[in-house]
């Protein structure tokens, strides 16, 4: 094979490995991701965020920028993530504190008894 013969297949080579593939299975990541962070009362900035992050990544994919949808989606994703770490916590807080109302709650009973 000749050099001239193998530089339009390099070329083509090169072409294949440079466009970037549709970020679907990113894009459904996130997507779950947003849901399971709502599920757990997920809100505020850092959801907003994931929400907007999301819509942009669809809007990248939409006009075939596929590295940037896959960015975005990604960050999307790890919004998502904290704004359900944030909810678990604010949960947690609120179970603890219930908690200590009863226990001061029965300890008020226990000093009142004779």
């Amino acid at each position: 094979m000749s050099y001239r013969s193998c530089v339009p297949l390099l070329l083509l080579a090169l072409v294949g490995c440079a466009s970037d593939p549709a970020p679907t299975a990113q894009l459904e990541l996130t997507r779950r991701s947003i849901d399971q962070a709502r599920t757990l009362g997920g809100s505020g900035a850092v959801m907003q965020r994931a929400l907007d992050g999301m819509d942009q990544a669809r809007h990248a994919l939409a006009a075939g920028e596929y590295l940037e949808a896959s960015r975005q989606a990604e960050q999307a994703e790890l919004d998502a993530r904290l704004a359900e770490v944030q909810a678990l916590v604010a949960r947690t807080r609120t179970e603890q504190a219930e908690q200590r109302q009863q226990i001061r709650q029965l300890r008020h009973e226990l000093g009142a008894m004779p």
